[in-house]
């Protein structure tokens, strides 16, 4: 591994400085946040399961606690007689009858017959059952009648609701007080649940005491977020252990001399800024300083002109890093792979060089220009053949960066580049001192050659 700190975390941990970048901090921030929300949105889950189950509970018992005379009620709290069972006894004002439209039963959709009911000096609006709204459509209103005169009846105290609109005899939700300036009367803040039926009605359906779905919604809330608790850091410290510099260094294999990486990032790079070397790596500068010194002192490296700046390779640094490339690539044991692997990159080569060489006449579909910087190769025969090419590549980049860590990312930067041409940036495709794609290619293509101790001049 290559740098950090002591050379006891710069095994472990090469990557670290990376993940304190702003985009990762952003990142840290929002993970804790969704974490935050997604447990407390798991506690929510279980405060309304909490509160299900009470409101069960409250339904259940009042319900079973036996009937009384509905006018022994009126007065009391609303809060202390919803769900009581009550006992009526007077009779039915058919010329006073709503419906609630949009209801459903077991499926079915229908109506609720509403009728207020005549107690002497007090009235109730009665919901007398669930009609389908097949048979409202179809039949007449004297087919769910009551029984005329005096009538004994039970049901269930709910209190009144809020209508957001209907029309005519149909309204949306049973409303005590519009009822009351409908019908002209002081009707109580409540309705009664009739629970026996007459003719084709169905009696309403009791209140639904199941528990819902909030124990399976607070489950799913806290898998979200056990899944980023852990999910998360090991993600992070996957990062933090692999080498980030592009595609030469990073995630190389686990016991690869930091010189050795060095040397070979020289060999495919031609030279190494140390202040590149410092960022990409996420290491400390005297580090990075110490191991490029180590090396000049070996002759292995040298600096280049004063102007430019950076190191490069000496001919012993060039001939020393082969022999580590080798010992690394047998010691890896993927040699036989890589040999398959470069063979294939050999046959893609060959289109792409075609490629480059009709990009440098200007030689597409059969007229000739200086160069293709030009309108005509945009979107024209020219990027087709590019885009089919890099899905060729695409295949190599992805194998090899299965096996060799240190190839990971030459696909992603084949994409950008790709996605540059493409929106006619014509630059991204040749230019140097940027990652264009000949520049990404050329990279890959020497890599492969340095891996295999393969010289580019017999190539």
């Amino acid at each position: 591994m290559l740098y950090l700190g002591s050379e006891k975390q710069t095994k472990l941990w090469p990557g670290w400085r990376r993940l304190l970048r702003p985009c990762w901090l952003l990142s840290h921030l929002i993970v804790f946040a969704l974490l935050v929300v997604t447990f407390n949105l798991g506690l929510w889950q279980f405060d309304r399961l909490d509160e299900t189950r009470a409101r069960n509970n409250l339904v259940a018992s009042r319900i079973n606690d036996g009937s009384v005379r509905l006018p022994a009620l009126l007065g009391q709290k609303l809060s202390e007689i919803e769900f009581r069972q009550v006992e009526l006894t007077g009779v039915f004002d058919l010329d006073r009858q709503v419906y609630v439209a949009n209801r459903t039963q077991e499926g079915i959709p229908g109506v609720h017959v509403v009728t207020l009911f005549e107690m002497g000096e007090n009235r109730v609006a009665v919901n007398r059952g669930f009609l389908p709204r097949s048979l409202y459509l179809t039949s007449e209103a004297s087919d769910w009648a009551p029984p005329p005169g005096l009538v004994e009846l039970t049901g269930v105290v709910r209190l009144s609701g809020t209508n957001v609109g209907g029309y005519g005899e149909e309204i949306q939700r049973i409303d005590a007080s519009e009822l009351s300036r409908r019908w002209d009367e002081d009707l109580p803040a409540f309705h009664v649940d009739a629970a026996d039926s007459v003719g084709l009605l169905l009696p309403v359906s009791l209140p639904d005491l199941s528990e819902g779905p909030h124990f399976s919604y607070a489950i799913q809330w806290f898998t979200f977020f056990t899944i980023g608790l852990l999910g998360y850091p090991l993600v992070l410290i996957r990062l933090a252990r692999r080498r980030f510099w592009n595609s030469v260094v990073a995630g190389s294999n686990e016991g690869d001399d930091p010189k050795f990486l060095l040397l070979h990032t020289l060999r495919i790079r031609g030279s190494i800024n140390i202040q590149e070397l410092v960022d990409g790596l996420g290491s400390d500068t005297a580090v990075v300083t110490g191991y490029l010194e180590d090396l000049e002192a070996d002759a292995l490296i040298q600096r280049q002109d004063q102007k430019i700046g950076g190191w490069i390779l000496t001919p012993e640094g060039r001939a020393q890093g082969e022999l580590m490339a080798a010992a690394s690539l047998d010691a890896s044991g993927e040699r036989p792979f890589v040999n398959s692997i470069y063979r294939d990159f050999l046959q893609v080569n060959e289109d792409f060089l075609s490629l480059c060489a009709d990009w440098g006449l200007g030689e597409i579909t059969g007229q000739e220009v200086s160069n293709c910087r030009n309108e005509s190769c945009r979107g024209g025969e020219f990027v087709d053949r590019l885009i089919e090419l890099d899905g060729a590549v695409q295949l190599i980049c992805e194998d090899l960066g299965r096996r060799l860590l240190r190839f990971g990312d030459y696909g992603l930067r084949f994409t950008v580049a790709l996605e540059r041409v493409v929106a006619g940036e014509l630059d991204w495709f040749d230019r140097s001192m940027m990652d264009s794609y000949y520049t990404v290619w050329f990279e890959l293509q020497e890599n492969l050659l340095a891996t295999l101790g393969i010289e580019r001049v017999g190539e």
